[in-house]
């Protein structure tokens, strides 16, 4: 199409520039758009990565920036758009790296939570499985964070789903040798528990959010009918587990020994640097 024809098309409003050489019918165009754009700017051979591959292959929402591997190209990052030196095979349309690459691509720009929070992401998708994840690990050359991938892995694959989860199950459930609580299991019709010591009757909901909304407790109806049933609802969130780990694992022990369980916690690193009371 000849210059003038698109000069026309832009001054008419008809067309809108998206970047160099490529334009949209829409002044605002949609992220998928976007993502195509980002393939075409890198010689039409580029290959989604990263979160915007995560979110093509159906895990998370479309992230503002969009990672684009460009081959042996080097590409300056503009827009949206953060460029890559590197061929990665490429897969659907607009092409992306696999959910196993996508999901250590951004496992290894995170934190220790947001490593959990991928994972746990990607394998409740049921886009991948642990072992898979797990093998692709592996067999990456110098993959930043693999240890602590590999560890996250293992608590994934016991019904762990997010950071304050594994930071219970580490601090305060491990480290004070509580017994093994079900995770994610159903106690009533359409639940589910993050934590559930069943032989004793004790449940454990862990929660960052407000707990309330316009006054009515948003999880009252549950913690009623599971307390009809016989057990006990234990609540904790981000600051309890922590900042207090060891008071949380008194409260959760002693509930468990006033039903029943016989065995004594005992004291983790922190509780013997903590002055005795």
């Amino acid at each position: 199409m000849g210059r003038h024809t698109i000069a026309r098309l832009l001054r008419d409003e008809q067309w809108y520039p998206v970047s160099d050489g490529i334009y949209s019918p829409s002044l605002s165009p949609e992220w998928k758009a976007l993502a195509w754009t980002g393939v075409l700017l890198s010689g039409g051979y580029g290959v989604l990565g990263g979160e915007a591959a995560m979110h093509l292959h159906g895990v998370g929402d479309p992230p503002s920036t969009i990672a684009v591997w460009c081959g042996q190209r080097r590409l300056r990052d503009r827009g949206p758009w953060r460029f890559r030196q590197g061929v990665r095979a490429g897969r659907g349309s607009p092409p992306r790296v696999s959910i196993e690459d996508a999901t250590l691509e951004v496992c290894a720009t995170s934190n220790p939570d947001g490593v959990v929070a991928m994972l746990s992401a990607a394998v409740s998708s049921h886009r991948t499985t642990e072992d898979r994840l797990r093998l692709r690990a592996i067999s990456i050359p110098n993959l930043r964070h693999r240890k602590h991938v590999l560890d996250a892995l293992s608590d994934v694959s016991d019904g762990v789903e997010s950071p304050l989860e594994l930071r219970y199950l580490r601090d305060v459930e491990r480290a004070h040798g509580l017994p093994v609580g079900l995770r994610q299991i159903s106690i009533s019709r359409g639940t589910r528990s993050d934590v559930s010591y069943v032989e004793h009757s004790v449940l454990v909901e862990l929660d960052g959010r407000l707990g309330h909304h316009d006054g009515t407790f948003r999880d009252a109806a549950r913690d009623n009918r599971h307390t009809v049933a016989g057990f006990v609802t234990l609540r904790f969130g981000w600051n309890d587990v922590v900042q207090t780990p060891c008071a949380v694992a008194a409260q959760v022990a002693t509930v468990l020994t006033s039903r029943g369980w016989s065995v004594s916690p005992h004291r983790c690193r922190r509780c013997r640097s903590q002055p005795k009371q």
